[in-house]
């Protein structure tokens, strides 16, 4: 924190992920200088400490450059160093996860992830949390029964666990609605900054009961903390549901700027020949609006005969 000079400041940006400013900031805001400031206690030495670390190290770097097989065998080196450590053990189940997730041909993988997942929930302290990860896995591998259980035991422990709200809402949505909204109501109260809650939130109000104006507002927060994101379309729905057209297609046609997938451009020329039939300059656009949605073929792919029933029209 002494560090003078230029080059010295860049290399402790370098090294801590901060800069000087950040770090003497924190320290003050917590009254934190005092202790920061003292020698570190004398600790007695961890075995093989600098394996543990350089493995941990190896599975994450790894794993954000996405080189699986190096992130899943740093994964079981350091299992193998603390096999009582329910870190290891999760780290483990995600990079067998991931690995299986690139190839479903081998499915020792997919044993692997549940049993180390399993492991991690045994021996963890914090059971909310990895009742939450067993629960996301059941989940994604079509287990919602088993997940669920998961969910009320992670929910049970803590009720504000996120993953758990999460899980919770996905795995209920579509069999109890009101349920659902319950947790995607908590989620956006707990967690009002992320827009991917507001976009649920507000999916279920537009779909249960047509909430439209609830719904608005909630479509609208996702777009206004995330307005690059994939949340425009239930904007734009809910805008076109309340019969506000023009509003609706600036957002549909906002969609097929920031996203331009060939969802974004059928639902903009599905609007365009639902809301603008007897406008022969708008059913212009909906035509270009659809030869860029057949042109487009690799993002958001849409069901042959959904834009066999658009080319139609």
């Amino acid at each position: 924190l002494n560090l003078k000079g230029k080059s010295s400041k860049t290399s402790m940006r370098r090294a801590a992920g901060a800069s000087l400013r950040s770090i003497n900031a924190l320290l003050n805001e917590n009254d934190l200088r005092g202790p920061a400031g003292k020698q570190p206690a004398s600790l007695p030495a961890v075995p093989d400490a600098h394996q543990a670390y350089a493995q941990i190290h190896t599975c994450i770097t790894r794993l954000r450059i996405r080189q699986l097989p190096q992130a899943f065998a740093a994964a079981r080196g350091l299992a193998e160093l603390r096999n009582d450590s329910a870190m290891a053990h999760f780290l483990v189940g995600l990079c067998s996860h991931l690995q299986y997730a690139k190839d479903k041909t081998d499915q020792s993988y997919l044993g692997l992830a549940e049993h180390s997942f399993e492991k991690a929930l045994s021996i963890s302290d914090d059971k909310a949390l990895m009742h939450a990860v067993n629960a996301n896995f059941l989940r994604l591998h079509k287990q919602g029964k088993r997940a669920l259980t998961h969910v009320d035991e992670a929910l049970a422990l803590d009720p504000k666990q996120e993953l758990a709200l999460y899980n919770r809402l996905t795995l209920l949505t579509h069999t109890d609605s009101e349920e659902a909204e319950k947790a995607a109501k908590t989620l956006v109260e707990l967690h009002p900054e992320k827009a991917r809650y507001w976009y649920d939130y507000g999916s279920i109000l537009y779909v249960r009961d047509h909430r439209d104006e609830q719904a608005l507002h909630a479509a609208q927060e996702a777009v206004r903390l995330d307005p690059e994101g994939k949340y425009g379309r239930l904007l734009a729905q809910t805008l076109e549901r309340l019969d506000r057209l023009d509003e609706a297609e600036a957002n549909y046609l906002a969609m097929t700027e920031d996203c331009a997938c060939q969802r974004c451009w059928f639902a903009y020329a599905h609007f365009l020949t639902r809301q603008r039939s007897e406008d022969a300059t708008a059913l212009a656009r909906a035509d270009e609006a659809f030869k860029q949605a057949e042109q487009e073929k690799k993002r958001g792919r849409m069901k042959e005969s959904d834009m066999r029933k658009l080319r139609v029209k």
